[in-house]
């Protein structure tokens, strides 16, 4: 079988816990998909199972899964079918999600008013790094 992760409507999650729908990509009917094993792992590190769904005889095609921290994740998914055929694992994963509950901070420094201008230096972070 070869199955993809389909991306969530909102690929920003503040919340550990959401689900994904899963997509057969080789043409065969998600019927034949006995179990799915989903995979992740943080921007270039190594692959991790974050679950595993088995018996699923494809009567589902969205699926549970939590992630353990935050971070940017790539999701993988690897379905096997009813004969025990394996999909391999893919090298650059289905999907990109990011998950971030941690606002970013704004941490004023100083402020000078001059005529009709004010002038504020801040310092502004984001846990992730995600472009603040």
């Amino acid at each position: 079988p070869q199955t993809e992760i389909a991306a969530p409507n909102d690929t920003c999650l503040t919340d550990s816990d959401f689900s994904v729908s899963v997509e057969m990509t080789d043409g065969s009917a998600i019927s034949s998909l006995d179990s799915l094993i989903i995979y992740g792992k943080i921007t270039a590190g190594t692959w991790s199972q974050l679950a595993v769904f088995v018996n699923i005889g494809g009567v589902r095609d969205d699926f549970q899964i939590i992630l353990p921290y935050e971070g940017i994740w790539t999701l993988a998914s690897v379905g096997v079918d009813e004969s025990g055929n394996r999909e391999p694992l893919p090298q650059s994963g289905d999907v990109v999600v990011t998950y971030d509950q941690t606002p970013p901070t704004a941490n004023a420094l100083s402020a000078i008013a001059q005529n009709d201008t004010i002038r504020a230096i801040a310092t502004v972070s984001d846990n992730l790094v995600l472009g603040l």
